[in-house]
């Protein structure tokens, strides 16, 4: 289930004074129903506008012409990064891993989205033969999806990762002012299991054959997770600026 993850909930004392309130109350008049129908549709009204926002508060000069381009971008250590522009909007839609160039999935978001963003992927943060064994930091992935954006022509842009591409989403969030809308799944924007990941990485070093990760990429993905060991995703949230939505599965 998606959250806006800025939620509250009731503590557990809360709780019980809200149903001991609530199992005093009286029959709702018929106007009070009507009271609280307009204030639940007003409440819907803004949970749908909060959504819109997400994917269209991006403002970005685009061509609508132009539904193709490819490229390369440099990354941190000189390497090339290579990606590719699909659709005919006037916004941008960055996605991190695992929508890739080669993706089949790609297919379906240039479908479902093209007529009215452009979609910007990359073949990033590498494999076997490119990967970035020791560098691959949570600063060197920002400034990757940074080139690529320049690259690609994107001034303002939305992002959308999942899992490991949710991880770099968030650390790229809190490094420009650029992303105007942040949609994360599959990783815990709060809370997030930073040590765990240290040791599933650690785990597919020693061990690559098993995951289906080669030795390389699971190296870059290890020094990735050894530069998030002392980073509070709690303490940041208010460094966050744009809308977002945080959800699994």
């Amino acid at each position: 289930m998606g959250q806006l993850w800025r939620g509250t909930g009731l503590s557990g004392n809360s709780e019980k004074h809200f149903s001991n309130r609530m199992s005093k109350r009286r029959p709702l008049s018929a106007g009070k129903i009507e009271s609280f129908r307009i204030r639940a549709g007003t409440v819907l009204t803004h949970i749908a506008t909060i959504l819109t926002i997400l994917i269209v508060s991006v403002s970005q000069q685009a061509s609508a012409a132009e539904t193709f381009q490819r490229g390369y971008a440099t990354a941190h250590d000189g390497t090339d990064i290579y990606y590719e522009v699909h659709g005919s909007g006037h916004k941008f839609l960055l996605f991190g891993l695992y929508v890739q160039p080669d993706s089949a999935e790609l297919s379906m978001y240039v479908k479902g989205l093209g007529d009215r963003y452009r979609l910007v992927v990359a073949q990033y943060p590498g494999r076997s033969s490119d990967a970035r064994l020791y560098t691959l930091t949570p600063a060197a992935v920002a400034h990757d999806y940074l080139a690529v954006l320049d690259a690609a022509g994107a001034q303002d842009f939305a992002f959308y990762g999942y899992s490991f591409g949710a991880v770099c989403g968030l650390q790229l969030a809190l490094r420009t002012t650029r992303m105007k809308a942040l949609i994360a799944g599959g990783f815990p924007m709060m809370n997030g299991p930073y040590k765990e990941m240290l040791r599933t990485s650690r785990a597919q070093v020693l061990s690559p054959g098993e995951t289906g990760h080669s030795p390389e990429a699971a190296r870059q993905y290890l020094t990735f997770f050894e530069g998030l060991q002392s980073f509070d995703d709690l303490a940041i949230q208010n460094a966050l600026h744009m809308p977002r939505l945080n959800f699994v599965g």
